[in-house]
């Protein structure tokens, strides 16, 4: 009778827990959907819940927590499975062995730039905590609490987020994330590992190590490939572009101590490879295969910050110059108008932030490499746009840190890919424009720069082959630039117009030596203190200031072709009355010939220049000096004196006082001459000393011809 009991009581007892066990899902789906705002301030909807008091499983079906205005949706799944060790508990730890989430879908709103969808969470959460505070304070634990998760996963989740303020959204779709493991001993070191993968391409790890006991810490991060193009529109804020691409690698080591955050030590590695950044017009402005940086050792806290490695492999830059703006100007919104407002700071929040910065910035780089760049530039501010492609770009840069007061560069690169250009330069970071610079251009083509030279001197560069080397030094604003510019196979078409009226091809004409090669030294100097200077005008110039001294002094240049004084390519005299050739006027006029024949295209005009009325007085005191030496038997040229008196007999001028002063004017010979003289006689005797004169120098140069041949 007593067992019939028994087992009536434990079959009661047991329908009673069956039927609790039946019925407790549908009491938790009741009281959770009807205490939803009561408990989370958001209404809640559940399809179906499952429960295993035993195994400590839970499953929920169609969950939805709901926005403010109970209609729209906040957050959402199809399929949570909760698997937990409840007994653990009573050994003060929380043992979850599966977590899984399916289609997990949240929609997060911004209001504005500080009002979120999720605000009235927090604010119902913030004054709902407050009793649990009071009661924590009350509660004295000397419990360790121990936690363990494994196996939690997410599948095929979406969040988006919609940014009102710039009316615009994004969707993260088909993200999966793994957890294999967070552990966590407050009296011994906890370890935490993640683990989740970005459907679109990505994937992230991270492990952690904390010490609640010495409070020290290690945290390893690392993401592979994550694709940049998801977040092509969030980069729309801040850039004016059709799209951007590329894969992120990085991983991140931080090493520190809870106790003292000022010693967290950072390094690791960024790494973005196939990069690319395309303009609304969907043609590429930035790319490059592979960038990568390298932290060395970087403490944030201490405002150090040390890189072993920054390299650039294949970059590529697009940049285009316009009248009143760049591409780079357009891609990064800089054209677009600075709200003043924007810009009104408070002087004392940046006093305060300057106090507050007390620990001077240190920074190092040790290694900084392009490899293989180019660079493709268009201006288009000429009558034609104008291209130039530098490529095969190397600069390398070996070490540099905040305290370096002078950095060298050295960097190499093929121009339009037929010249190259070497270039070493040394500058102060502190004050760039505190530099010295040393270049050598070799194998340039001269007809690169056509289209200048048409728009500014209207004259096309046809062809020619540029050698140029400048050595430049900036310092204390003073600029001194020396430059070797050797030009070969020059050639130039027809002029016609130009904004500038310079002659540039008379005075690449006279340029050129023997060889048709202009080997020019230009030196520029200017001081770059003067705010109305600049490098440009220093230069242009420099530049015109050649041309106009070149035409201006066309035998200087000349002469070199044949050597010997300039001087005596100029001119040739003859004294009065002398018609004879000397050996000097021959080898004169054998130079003319030579240098003819050595600068093609060249013309030699000799013009024959006289004062006929100076000649015509030494004619005139010549003939009166054959008559004195006839009569006198004496040479007028010898006895002066005594021809100046026989002048004065013939113009009867007696001895008075007046006669004899005038004797001592040298005017008097002249005009008693040429008084005396017989002037047709002097016409003609002038025009015969001319023809002989030109005469001879005809009959020279003929001969000078006919033994040539």
């Amino acid at each position: 009778m007593r067992n019939k009991k028994i087992k009536l009581i434990s079959g009661v007892f047991l329908l009673i827990i069956t039927l609790f066990l039946w019925v407790l899902p549908v009491i938790v789906k009741r009281l959770i959907e009807n205490n939803g705002i009561q408990w989370l301030g958001r209404k809640i909807s559940i399809e179906d819940i499952d429960i295993n008091v035993f195994t400590g499983t839970i499953k929920l079906f169609d969950f939805e927590l709901y926005e403010a205005d109970e209609t729209s949706n906040f957050v959402s799944f199809d399929t949570l499975i909760l698997d937990s060790r409840p007994y653990d508990y009573f050994r003060s730890k929380i043992t979850l062995q599966q977590l899984y989430v399916k289609n997990l879908t949240t929609n997060v709103i911004k209001e504005n730039d500080s009002i979120f969808n999720f605000d009235s969470l927090i604010d119902f959460y913030n004054v709902s905590s407050g009793s649990l505070d009071e009661v924590g304070k009350e509660t004295d634990s000397t419990d360790v609490l121990k936690f363990s998760f494994s196996n939690i996963q997410f599948v095929n989740s979406k969040v988006s987020f919609n940014d009102k303020l710039i009316e615009e959204a994004f969707v993260f779709n088909e993200l999966d994330l793994l957890i294999p493991s967070i552990e966590c001993d407050q009296e011994d070191q906890s370890n935490i590992n993640l683990e989740f993968k970005i459907k679109d391409g990505g994937r992230f790890y991270s492990s952690t190590r904390f010490d609640p006991i010495d409070g020290s810490f290690d945290i390893s991060m690392r993401l592979e490939e994550l694709n940049l193009s998801v977040y092509t529109k969030y980069l729309k804020e801040f850039l004016l572009l059709d799209s951007a691409d590329g894969l992120l690698s990085t991983k991140l080591n931080f090493k520190g101590n809870s106790n003292d955050l000022d010693e967290l030590v950072i390094d690791g590695f960024m790494e973005l490879k196939d990069f690319k950044i395309l303009d609304t017009l969907q043609k590429p402005v930035i790319m490059a295969n592979e960038i990568k940086c390298a932290f060395e050792k970087l403490e944030p806290l201490k405002n150090s910050f040390v890189i072993s490695e920054l390299t650039f492999l294949k970059p590529y830059m697009c940049f285009e110059m316009y009248q009143n703006t760049t591409n780079l100007e357009t891609l990064f919104k800089l054209n677009e108008g600075i709200d003043n407002d924007s810009l009104n700071v408070d002087i004392t929040e940046l006093e305060a932030i300057k106090n507050d910065s007390l620990t001077p910035l240190y920074y190092q780089l040790n290694s900084f490499i392009i490899s293989e760049g180019e660079l493709q530039f268009t201006d288009a501010t000429t009558s034609q746009p104008f291209q130039y492609n530098l490529t095969n770009i190397e600069i390398e840069l070996d070490s540099i840190n905040s305290k370096t007061y002078w950095v060298d560069i050295q960097a190499n690169m093929l121009l339009n890919k037929s010249g190259e250009m070497k270039v070493d330069v040394s500058f102060n970071p502190v004050n760039p424009m505190e530099l010295e610079l040393k270049y050598i251009v070799s194998g340039f083509k001269l007809n690169d720069l056509s289209v200048y030279a048409k728009d500014y001197l209207g004259v096309p560069l046809l062809e020619g082959d540029i050698y140029y080397k400048t050595n430049t030094k900036i310092h204390f604003g003073e600029l001194k630039s020396e430059n070797k510019l050797i030009i070969h196979n020059a050639t130039l078409g027809d002029k016609r117009g130009g904004l500038y009226n310079l002659p540039l091809k008379f005075a690449l004409f006279l340029l050129k030596d023997k060889d048709g090669v202009v080997n020019l030294d230009i030196p520029v100097h200017g001081n770059l203190n003067d705010p109305n200077v600049s490098v440009n005008k220093i230069v242009w110039y420099s530049f015109k200031n050649l041309l106009v001294k070149t035409v201006a002094s066309p035998v200087k240049f000349l002469s070199g072709l044949v050597g010997g004084d300039p001087k005596d390519l100029e001119k040739f005299e003859f004294s009065y009355l002398d018609t004879v050739l000397t050996k000097t006027h021959i080898k004169q006029l054998k130079k003319l010939e030579d240098l003819e024949k050595r600068k093609e295209g060249l013309v030699i005009k000799i013009l024959y220049f006289n004062d006929v009325e100076i000649e015509k007085k030494h004619i005139a005191i010549q003939q009166m000096g054959d008559i004195f030496n006839a009569t006198q038997h004496k040479n007028y040229i010898d006895d002066e004196e005594e021809f100046k008196l026989f002048l004065l007999a013939k113009t009867q001028d007696g001895g008075s006082k007046a006669t004899i002063e005038k004797m001592l004017d040298s005017s008097f010979v002249e005009g008693a001459c040429v008084a005396m003289a017989n002037p047709i006689l002097i016409d003609s005797l002038a025009k015969v000393y001319e023809t002989k004169r030109i005469e001879g120098i005809r009959k020279e140069l003929l001969l000078s011809e006919t033994k040539n041949h």
